[in-house]
């Protein structure tokens, strides 16, 4: 799997956002309903987010996307790392939304698959939560992501056994398998003003190594324990194990993570709010050739700050501030970020200003793929020494009550941005692998951004929005980037809610065009439009809701990396229910 595709700055944003104490959402600051992005049912925050900027996002494998001019290491957030800890999509995510859900019960069941494809590729989840006692909540799950997959949970499983020497042996390498199958359990409990809740999930996971490429499947579990006294106070356990056979070796790997945290909350004058973490982590990798072994033994902190400031009434400013720095995985890193506002009757401009510090120590670890019996034949990361990187913007919006209009910009600058030093390419079932490791560069890279938007609303029953860009990527590692998101974006979209209460909203977008390098000759995307359609209706006083949507509803079949999976039309359908 691979990150994102954000400009520079906008993944400064992202790192930001990945943890709790974060910039409010537009909706604390009231926006008008028709501003706010559409709610489009989907089956993956990937497919999510690519509908929200489909100009920065690449699909390989059906859920990962990349970025270009990005640094290349994680602030770590919310989430646990899976086995490649800089590379944040790669994280084991303990959903907790179910725990503080206050329904009675609450079921939800969606499923999805590709029209006119071969192989198909199925999706199917469903949860159900249900209040089973004061305070007491039970939680269960299903989640048999089958995308750009045709294979049954069984097939799957017969598959990747390490016994399997037959002609089919390597028939799931090139993604004929999906990237999760796992079932949940969960319950968590509440007195007192303290809560105790517990998690555990155990099944299949697949994962595409971010440097190689070769696609890895892990049979395991995940394993956590949560222990809250209101928001002052936090004690969490995690344990995770996943055992894989090596694709092309069948011999066994083993990666475990242990993992112990405390969290304490504070706040002080000046609207300053603060979460300090300290621990204990232990992770390890051992492996008869898949990748080279290692132990480490770590005691992982963060702070995180925030500040929320306003003027007095009579000034209309606005400052929010926000940061961390902290030790994780071998890796310091720190990250800050000031945004003022002000709202001058119509006119509401905006700036930002953004940066972040990487530096690895000497524990620092990070799986080492060993392709052949060949000790040459790796693929591996080494990070800058001092990753390091800032941006900064500013909007302005003119806000009317029916529709707004609006103009920005941005620009960034990244030392060390890793680039890939290509050392060979093999094909093995029609996938390319590649040799070779991510390097610090030793020059700057920049680049920069402009957009114009509007939206607006009529009668509460209609929406529209419009949005077009341009970016450009500057410096003498420009032509090294590996994923070159599109130049240029037009987007279109609008929605419109019926007297029976259902809801339509659909978006077109024309996309410049994008490039992949570092997988032998320069892989081209032309220009082409993306889009989605999608239906909602609520029934029993909005207790249950049927959805239908549909992406990539016209055009033709669009692969966007050479080992990835054509972008079709795809159609899901789901309901969602609460009883009270």
């Amino acid at each position: 799997m691979n990150p994102k595709p954000r400009a520079v700055w906008l993944n400064l944003l992202v790192l930001l956002v990945s943890s709790r104490l974060t910039t409010p959402s537009r909706a604390a600051d009231a926006p008008p309903v028709w501003e706010k992005a559409p709610a489009l049912p989907v089956e993956s925050d990937f497919f999510r987010d690519r509908v929200e900027e489909p100009q920065n996002h690449f699909l390989l494998d059906g859920v990962e996307g990349f970025v270009s001019g990005r640094e290349f290491y994680q602030a770590t957030g919310e989430t646990m790392p899976f086995l490649w800890s800089s590379h944040p999509f790669l994280h084991y995510g303990t959903d907790r939304l179910w725990q503080s859900d206050t329904t009675t019960l609450t079921l939800r069941a969606r499923g999805s698959n590709e029209i006119s494809a071969e192989p198909s590729s199925p999706y199917a989840d469903g949860e159900v939560g249900w209040q089973a006692l004061d305070g007491l909540r039970l939680h269960a799950g299903l989640d048999q992501n089958g995308l750009y997959s045709q294979r049954s949970l069984a097939g799957r499983r017969a598959q990747v056994r390490s016994d399997n020497k037959g002609e089919g042996e390597l028939a799931w390498i090139g993604s004929d398998l999906p990237f999760k199958s796992l079932a949940n359990l969960g319950g968590s409990f509440e007195r007192r003003g303290a809560t105790i809740a517990a998690q555990y999930n155990r099944g299949w996971w697949w994962t595409t190594s971010p440097v190689s490429g070769v696609a890895y499947p892990w049979e395991g579990f995940n394993a956590d324990f949560d222990y809250k006294v209101g928001d002052d106070f936090d004690l969490s356990l995690v344990e995770q194990q996943w055992d894989s056979p090596s694709p092309y070796q069948f011999y066994k790997t083993h990666w475990r993570r242990s993992e112990i945290n405390m969290s304490f909350l504070g706040s002080s004058e000046g609207a300053w709010l603060w979460r300090f973490d300290i621990g204990y982590q232990r992770r390890a990798l051992s492996s008869q050739g898949a990748f080279a072994d290692f132990e480490e033994k770590t005691y992982p902190f963060r702070f995180r700050y925030r500040q929320d400031w306003a003027a007095p009434d009579s000034l209309p400013f606005r400052l929010l501030s926000q940061g961390s720095f902290g030790y994780r995985d071998g890796m310091f890193n720190a990250v800050h970020g000031s945004e003022l506002r002000e709202a001058v009757g119509t006119h509401q401009p905006m700036q930002f200003l953004k940066g972040y510090y990487h530096h690895p120590f000497k524990g620092y670890a990070i799986p080492t793929e060993q392709l052949t019996q060949d000790p040459d034949s790796t693929a591996e990361s080494h990070p800058g020494l001092q990753s390091r990187g800032w941006a900064g913007g500013a909007e302005y919006r003119e806000v009317r009550k029916f529709f707004l209009i609006g103009i920005g910009a941005d620009y960034a600058m990244e030392w060390e941005l890793p680039i890939f030093a290509l050392g060979g390419l093999d094909t093995v079932a029609g996938m390319i692998r590649r040799r070779g490791e991510y390097a610090g560069s030793d020059y700057l890279l920049e680049n920069a951004g402009a957009k114009v938007f509007a939206s607006g609303g009529f009668a509460a029953r209609a929406d529209w929005r419009l949005q077009a860009g341009v970016r450009q990527f500057f410096g003498h590692d420009a032509d090294a980037i590996e994923f070159l998101p599109s130049p240029w974006w037009a987007i279109a979209g609008a929605g419109w809610i019926f007297p029976v209460k259902t809801r339509v909203d659909a978006q077109i977008a024309y996309l410049g065009p994008k490039e992949v390098r570092a997988w032998g000759p320069v892989f081209k995307v032309a220009s082409h439009f993306e889009n989605h359609i999608s239906l909602e209706q609520p029934l029993f006083s909005d207790r249950l809701k049927l959805i239908l949507a549909a992406l990539h509803a016209f055009g033709s079949d669009l692969r966007e990396q050479p080992n990835g999976n054509p972008l079709r039309f795809r159609v899901m359908a789901g309901l969602e229910g609460t009883i009270y």
